[in-house]
């Protein structure tokens, strides 16, 4: 339990360094055609990542568990030195066509953009792609660290990333824009894969790519990820679908306006994420190998702990939406009406905190009890409804009705996924509706705490 609450803790320390990170970006240089050109490149490599690095991590842990309890932890390594043989080559090769195709990607994605800020964020975009690479390394070892219950090396081994980053930001000059950030960033994760080889040699693991023929790779491992991959991939659509409805608004800024609001949204969501892939995910693979009748007790106390912990921080959110939006742009030339539409912004991401904790650990929690495929399911109505709605909303209520069409989606998505993989995860009807209930009364909580705010609109 200690070491569960680092992780936590370290966590959300990491997720403050990034998001410390953008904000000092746009204290410094403000939400400019450069600062979209820097959210749109930072974007795309996350979107890669999530989709093809994350869920390596989901489905090597319950077949690295599994093979580690039954035939010892060399046969384990085999096959964790196979995966991430598999895996880098496969990034890598993937980096290098991003990199020749970086102008062209770019174009699609920032459509009405000049020539200039395109060029720009492909520039950036490839300065990123180390990123890809490293990020296989790292999701492994960090899964291996806890499935071994290293969950204290997997903490303090991640602030490295986040710290050189804010570093470089503070000790560069001005003129070098936001290319200090980046390579802060990338030397931080080149660390990081350094800090995770060196621990697990340690314990006599050697996290070194190795040739291996593919059947070395277990067909669990692969049936998984390719369920896996696809959901993140239709789950993370959502991300460069929202930036790119936000490049409609007329304008600078507007990228800049969304990424940094979702990004304080997501910082909860993101939180959790970490917290069921690195503690809950080893344990609720163990329930299901040797104590399947334990799972709805644990499931109930999961969701009930991240709907309380997502109502709590979407209260906080709301009460302090004006004081960061204000803070956010005082060295700006804002005016008021912008500060007060970033804060609704807030305050409605803030309402789909507790459902989208709950829309994060029953994907998560999805790979273990093998009901990724209707997991894909209900990420595919989150996409549909997020990019049919924003599209119809923003250009009525600009960014406003982006921020509106992602609850929306959220909503639907995380009611679906509920209702539908219910059986498999031990839940009953019943706690489906619980679910519900306590989603509306942490609304009407937020939106009762945050009256006192509307005499000054």
């Amino acid at each position: 339990m200690a070491s569960g609450s680092l992780i936590l803790i370290v966590t959300l320390i990491c997720f403050l360094g990034f998001t410390a990170r953008d904000l000092l970006l746009i204290q410094e240089f403000g939400a400019t055609s450069m600062m979209d050109a820097y959210f749109f490149a930072a974007m795309l490599p996350t979107f890669f990542i999530t989709c093809l690095a994350m869920p390596v991590a989901d489905s090597l842990m319950r077949t690295f568990v599994e093979s580690n309890s039954d035939q010892g932890l060399k046969q384990a390594e085999g096959m964790v030195r196979a995966v991430l043989w598999y895996g880098c080559l496969g990034m890598l090769c993937f980096s290098l066509a991003l990199f020749i195709g970086a102008e062209p990607l770019l174009r699609l994605a920032m459509r009405g953009r000049s020539p200039e800020v395109v060029d720009s964020a492909a520039t950036m975009f490839r300065c990123f792609l180390p990123l890809l690479f490293l990020s296989v390394w790292n999701v492994v070892g960090n899964a291996v660290l806890s499935a071994l219950n290293r969950l204290c090396t997997v903490a303090l081994t991640q602030l490295v990333v986040p710290v050189l980053a804010v570093g470089a930001i503070l000790i560069s000059p001005s003129r070098y824009g936001p290319y200090p950030a980046i390579a802060g960033m990338v030397a931080g994760s080149l660390l990081h894969t350094i800090f995770i080889v060196w621990s697990l040699l340690r314990s006599g693991f050697v996290l070194l790519p190795k040739p291996s023929p593919l059947r070395l790779l277990p067909t669990s491992v692969t049936r998984s990820y390719k369920r896996l991959a696809l959901t993140a991939m239709v789950s993370a659509a959502v991300i460069p679908v929202g930036y790119a409805i936000a490049g409609l608004v007329p304008g600078d800024g507007g990228v800049s306006a969304w990424a940094l609001a979702s990004k304080l949204i997501t910082l909860f969501s993101s939180l959790a994420s970490v917290a069921v892939a690195y503690v809950v995910l080893p344990h609720f693979s163990r329930l299901v190998l040797h104590h399947a009748a334990l799972l709805r007790s644990d499931m109930r106390l999961l969701l009930l702990i991240g709907n309380a912990a997502g109502g709590i921080g979407s209260v906080i959110l709301g009460l302090f939406a004006v004081p960061i939006s204000a803070a956010l742009f005082s060295h700006g030339s804002s005016a008021d009406s912008h500060i007060l539409v970033f804060a609704d912004i807030l305050r409605i991401g803030a309402l789909q905190l507790p459902v989208a904790i709950t829309y994060t650990v029953m994907t998560k929690i999805s790979g273990v009890v093998g009901t990724s495929s209707r997991a894909l399911a209900g990420s595919a109505i989150a996409l549909v409804v997020n990019a049919l709605l924003g599209y119809v909303l923003i250009h009525n209520h600009g960014i406003l009705g982006l921020a509106a069409a992602s609850l929306a989606a959220t909503v639907l998505s995380t009611l679906f996924l509920a209702t539908i993989t219910r059986k498999a995860s031990g839940l009953r009807m019943g706690d489906v509706a619980v679910l519900l209930i306590s989603w509306m009364m942490w609304a009407a909580v937020m939106l009762v705490a945050n009256v006192q705010w509307l005499p000054a609109r």
